[in-house]
């Protein structure tokens, strides 16, 4: 349980941080931690059209994801659990594409998330399967 839990806490720490790039790459000053090149650019992924899902950013989607998630650990909820994990490893998989394919970067941030997803769903797995 408490792995899960930890994973949830470094989701929402990664999309709070992909947030505060999304809104800092306004400057053409700022550089990005994760802002290591043309082919390893957070900042273009993350200020890309991929970067928004409904209008909104995708950080500010993690952040209710994993804040709910990190809710549902404190019930029993293993298949509510199990469906969620699920549900953002799926997405995370058109996004992963898309940086890869259209954007051709590489978002260290992005990556580490869908790892995270990923992790989550092992990890559910494993504990209430």
């Amino acid at each position: 349980m408490l792995e899960i839990q930890a994973l949830t806490i470094i989701g929402f720490a990664l999309s709070l941080y992909a947030i505060y790039v999304r809104y800092r790459a306004r400057d053409p000053k700022y550089k990005a931690v994760c802002e290591l090149g043309e082919k390893a650019n957070c900042k273009k992924v993350l200020t890309s059209d991929y970067g928004v899902t409904l209008g909104v950013p995708n950080g500010f989607w993690g952040l209710i994801f994993y804040g709910f998630f990190f809710a549902t650990t404190l019930y029993d909820t293993g298949v509510c659990q199990l469906c969620l994990a699920l549900l953002a490893a799926l997405l995370s998989v058109p996004l992963a594409y898309y940086q890869f394919s259209k954007l051709q970067t590489f978002c260290v941030v992005c990556f580490t998330i869908y790892l995270v997803n990923i992790a989550l769903v092992y990890f559910t797995y494993v504990n209430y399967v």
